[in-house]
């Protein structure tokens, strides 16, 4: 008997760890957490939602969890015992409506939970204004490139270090090599380059990413006269991949 009891007083400690380690990292998560139950009603809020939301604890624990975002009239997954919604998690981007009335972004991920017989969602809420900021700049960028690209008088290329795969090829470079837009971006740089050009010291330059700048080679299709071609060659990085911008004049 005495054995039993010390065993249960040792269980009960370590649910009681567990409940206290568990409570600790949701109120000191790098998101907001709110759990809410089968009627979409919050029933628990982390210190972050509250910096968030500008909301107080007491304020959210009386809101649903549609209040948060303006376009939802439903929760996005509704809580349920059925056995399809503990093994669907769902990731999506979202805008809260802070209490002063301004939207701001934010990154969701869903999680069930059963506690108690009871189901309930965990939402975790990354407040992402930085990053939209960010990817509209860069969409800025991408698009001021693509207007210069597409006007040069240059043929234009770029192509993804790592096999070749081309990426980008702009209307000089469609002319240029007789091909579709399709059949161009669709292609390979080396066995565009190795139908057009014997030169293996261009063949070397590209499948290494290397950067040159006004390299001779000597360009012909089938058999039409050859020409010279000028080639310039720069590294860059899109989508966190190492790529190769090919210029040919």
């Amino acid at each position: 008997m005495k054995s039993g009891l010390v065993n249960r007083g040792f269980i009960n400690q370590i649910a009681d760890v567990n409940a206290y380690l568990s409570s600790f990292m949701l109120e000191n998560a790098i998101e907001a957490v709110y759990v809410y139950d089968e009627d979409c009603r919050i029933v628990y809020v982390n210190e972050l939602a509250l910096k968030d939301s500008g909301y107080s604890r007491a304020e959210l624990l009386e809101m649903k969890i549609m209040d948060l975002d303006p376009v939802f009239s439903q929760p996005p997954i509704k809580a349920s015992k059925s056995p399809e919604f503990f093994s669907e998690k769902l990731s999506f981007r979202a805008q809260h409506k802070h209490k002063t009335g301004y939207l701001y972004p934010v990154d969701i991920s869903l999680v069930a939970l059963d506690y108690e017989d009871k189901v309930y969602n965990a939402f975790f809420a990354r407040e992402i204004s930085m990053l939209v900021e960010a990817e509209e700049s860069l969409g800025l960028v991408e698009e001021s490139f693509r207007v210069i690209a597409d006007t040069s008088p240059v043929a234009l290329i770029i192509s993804r270090v790592s096999d070749g795969q081309l990426q980008y090829a702009n209307r000089q470079a469609f002319d240029l090599f007789r091909q579709s837009t399709r059949e161009l971006t669709d292609g390979n740089i080396l066995d565009l380059f190795k139908r057009y050009s014997k030169d293996n010291s261009v063949l070397s330059i590209l499948s290494a990413g290397h950067d040159v700048k006004n390299h001779e080679i000597y360009f012909q299709e089938n058999n039409k006269p050859a020409m010279w071609l000028s080639l310039s060659t720069k590294t860059l990085v899109l989508d966190r991949q190492k790529s190769h911008l090919q210029c040919l004049a």
